[in-house]
């Protein structure tokens, strides 16, 4: 069996203040391609690692031009929903939302949490744990899931700061290390845009090859090109990077302009930052730490609290339409 899996295409409307390109354009050449590496290597499935759209209230015209682009994929698509797919990092959310829709429509597959088996010349469990509120906190059981006694292999796709080496310690996030042994033989990982070459740890392979659409203009986007990765499965596992041919050198797309003019104010930037810090506690501002931190205080029944999530969500909704 071959899988092919790309991550964080970020469809969106409006174009990018760090890109010279058209990024409708650019999007769209780069999806025929993924989808032309699907022919070429005769893959039996496409994965997606998430934040598919840049949000979840994508205009209609946009999903309209994308959908078609995917319904036309030789292979079904399954994807997992990143933060920017879900109102709120509110997984419930999406029967509201562009992903939920083309769903409903049977252009992509939803990943079910509880898997589903792919069956060709081997059997192959897929599993996935979207983005929510507290993917990276406390037990990280969204990292662990269960296996499947009847699969040959079992390959878990998630959408969440899973990253090889500690991190910004305001920002949630996961290191693989710091996980115990897991079940899955794969994960594949999205939302942290850099990516990482692929790492082994306690007999689990980790891999993310970064967004598929470079969105900011930092060193790393300038250098890295954007790829997906194969996946072939049989009695042996191999993992191919596809860099795209059409995608091109990062100072052809994006705007080094913005680069010096966010270099020149980041001394600036940096001493606000540390200002703040000594002034305010910034985890208070995070309105998931708020609610988390009051239900634990006053021992709230999780219902309730799961009740005020879906109420942020539908507020999100109301109020945060694209222009």
């Amino acid at each position: 069996m071959r899988l092919l899996f790309l991550t964080d295409t970020h469809i969106r409307t409006a174009s990018m203040r760090s890109r010279l390109d058209t990024i409708l354009d650019t999007l769209e050449e780069k999806l025929r391609e993924v989808a032309a590496q699907a022919r070429e290597y005769h893959v039996d499935a496409v994965i997606h690692g998430g934040d598919l759209f840049d949000r979840p209230d994508v205009s209609v015209q946009t999903v309209a031009r994308f959908a078609t682009l995917l319904a036309d994929f030789p292979v079904p698509i399954y994807v997992v929903a990143g933060n920017h797919d879900i109102f709120a990092h509110n997984p419930k959310t999406l029967p509201r939302t562009m992903l939920g829709l083309l769903s409903a429509l049977h252009v992509i597959h939803l990943i079910p949490e509880e898997g589903m088996l792919l069956e060709n010349d081997c059997k192959v469990q897929l599993t996935a744990a979207p983005f929510r509120y507290d993917i990276d906190r406390g037990e990280r059981t969204a990292y662990c899931p269960q296996r499947n006694t009847l699969a040959d292999w079992h390959i878990h796709v998630v959408h969440g700061m899973l990253l090889p080496k500690p991190f910004i310690a305001d920002i949630s996030h996961t290191v693989i290390a710091d996980l115990p042994k897991i079940e899955a033989d794969v994960v594949l990982s999205g939302h942290y845009h850099n990516g990482y070459d692929t790492i082994e740890s306690k007999g689990t392979l980790f891999v993310n090859p970064g967004s598929l659409l470079r969105t900011s203009n930092s060193k790393i986007d300038m250098l890295r090109t954007p790829q997906t990765v194969l996946l072939s499965l049989s009695k042996e596992m191999t993992l191919t990077h596809l860099p795209l041919r059409c995608a091109k050198p990062g100072e052809e797309v994006l705007s080094r302009a913005a680069i010096t003019e966010i270099e020149m104010r980041q001394e600036n930037l940096e001493q606000f930052k540390l200002l703040v810090r000594e002034h305010v506690d910034l985890e208070r501002y995070d309105i998931f730490h708020m609610l988390e931190e009051v239900s634990q205080k006053e021992e709230f029944e999780p219902a309730i609290v799961q009740e005020a999530i879906r109420r942020l969500a539908m507020t999100e909704g109301l109020f945060d339409k694209e222009n």
